[in-house]
């Protein structure tokens, strides 16, 4: 076997490994799945928040100034 077939090979019973530990640990895949999209939403809100902050500060800077 040369090191590229042998590199494919190792992939596919990883994948495999995979697939099958997935498939019997549904309920810790669901748990991670729902965690993730929280914490990504979350954190879509906490930039969206200082953005809206940051330009509300910008403005209220240039209200005097005027």
């Amino acid at each position: 076997m040369d090191k590229q077939s042998l590199e494919a090979a190792a992939r596919e019973e990883r994948l495999k490994y995979f697939r099958e530990w997935r498939r019997n640990n549904a309920d810790k895949v669901k748990k991670h799945n729902k965690n993730y999209w929280l914490k990504k939403a979350e954190k879509k809100l906490k930039e969206e928040k200082a953005r809206v902050g940051k330009q509300e500060t910008n403005h209220a800077d240039r209200k005097g100034n005027g």
